[in-house]
């Protein structure tokens, strides 16, 4: 296994494919959060201590089928999370032929695991993530996995969307090789972050499946007098910014300290069908075409959130 590995210019030194173990610049020196997926048994499942399994179509006093039209059943078994022989951690959707359901895991870090960027400081949240290609053709149609973050209000109040405020920093669909940089805030529909859509650099990241990728954001709140129009957030594919975004974007103050400056959670899910999907591909998903196990899951390494 490879080593924890600490860059002084923000670059990889690894040689491989991949390195295991976070790649962390070193002026990020205070580790918030971090779930090394390597520490676990094969079989096993991700600690409670850390994770809470996100059950069923929804959130209790949520909206149905997580507010987004997906449609699978969300589990804690491990046909859907667990820890592969390689000790990483994989969801994968499956379909049950004689019940017509689709099954899937959605995990949530828990509250104790919170962080937020703070005033002066710059946040980096990462994660390395492997993606499959499927083998046939339209495998995928209706397959949603995603790396993202919520405002930590959400568990109070789970109709709180998208005020809470949203960063999503792995989201495809349908086998895609390409990832959506979005960042959700205020009212839906429409508002300063033009809801249900959000804003960002959506679907123009180039993303190859079938290779580990470290995937992450970095917020920037270093602007000497403070003004949260001087703040910025930065995605990143393999240490790479593929797309910033400054206050200028929102031009809203609340919309934009719900995405830069509030408390926030990890979600790791692969969701199935929904109006994501189903909008980009113009079908209803998933399909009769359409494959769960392991060639529609996600695999993750590591994931973590330093502070400077």
């Amino acid at each position: 296994m490879d080593t924890v590995t600490t860059v002084g210019s923000g670059s990889p030194v690894c040689s491989k494919p991949h390195c295991r173990g976070p790649i962390v610049p070193n002026n990020f020196k205070t580790a918030l959060f971090l779930e090394d997926f390597s520490t676990y048994l094969p079989g096993t499942q991700p600690s409670t201590d850390k994770w809470n399994y996100s059950l069923g179509y929804n959130y209790p006093g949520g909206e149905p089928h997580w507010g987004t039209k997906e449609v699978e059943y969300n589990t804690d078994s491990t046909d859907n999370v667990v820890i592969t022989s390689n000790r990483t951690l994989r969801i994968t959707p499956t379909f049950d032929p004689d019940s017509h359901t689709w099954f899937s895991s959605r995990i949530e870090s828990t509250a104790p695991n919170d962080f937020a960027c703070a005033p002066g400081q710059q946040l980096l949240i990462q994660g390395s993530i492997l993606l499959r290609s499927g083998s046939l053709p339209n495998q995928q149609l209706g397959i949603w996995p995603a790396f993202w973050l919520i405002g930590s209000g959400f568990r109070d109040n789970p109709r709180g969307w998208p005020s809470v405020g949203e960063v999503d920093i792995l989201e495809t669909v349908n086998g895609y090789s390409r990832n959506w940089n979005t960042a959700h805030c205020g009212i839906s529909p429409g508002g300063p972050c033009h809801e249900k859509f959000g804003v960002g650099n959506q679907g123009n990241t180039p993303l190859t499946r079938d290779e580990w990728h470290i995937m992450g954001v970095r917020i920037d709140r270093t602007n000497p007098d403070g003004d949260w129009r001087g703040e910025t957030i930065t995605w990143m594919t393999d240490h790479v910014d593929t797309y910033k975004m400054n206050a200028a974007s929102i031009n809203d103050e609340a919309g934009w300290k719900a995405i830069i400056r509030n408390s926030k959670y990890f979600i790791l899910n692969v969701a199935v069908g929904g109006e994501m999907p189903d909008g980009l591909s113009g079908l209803h998903t998933p399909t009769k075409d359409t494959k769960g196990d392991v060639d529609a899951s996600m695999e993750v390494e590591w994931i973590g959130a330093w502070s400077t």
